[in-house]
């Protein structure tokens, strides 16, 4: 079973009552949901901020942006956060 999510219901469907809501229960349960160790929250790397860092099982990482509503500017920053590598 997951652990609990802060939903709100939005006409016909449900969302996160924030994207903070979003990244608590993507971290607290990202081993069931993909498979992923979770390392770090907010992690920095050379000026961008990941929302979380993971590993998959063969220990490659993987950075997960989290976005609960639409973005425009989300493939930038997806971008930007790909020609990253962390310290």
């Amino acid at each position: 079973m997951l652990a609990g999510a802060a939903l709100r219901k939005t006409g016909n469907s449900w969302e996160f009552a924030s994207e903070a809501a979003l990244e608590d229960f993507v971290w607290d349960n990202l081993q069931q949901l993909s498979g992923l160790k979770p390392l770090k929250r907010q992690y920095a790397v050379k000026g961008e901020i990941c929302d979380i860092l993971a590993v998959n099982e063969t220990r490659q990482l993987v950075i997960l942006e989290l976005k609960n509503t639409e973005d425009r500017y989300v493939v930038q920053q997806l971008t930007g956060l790909a020609r990253l590598k962390p310290y």
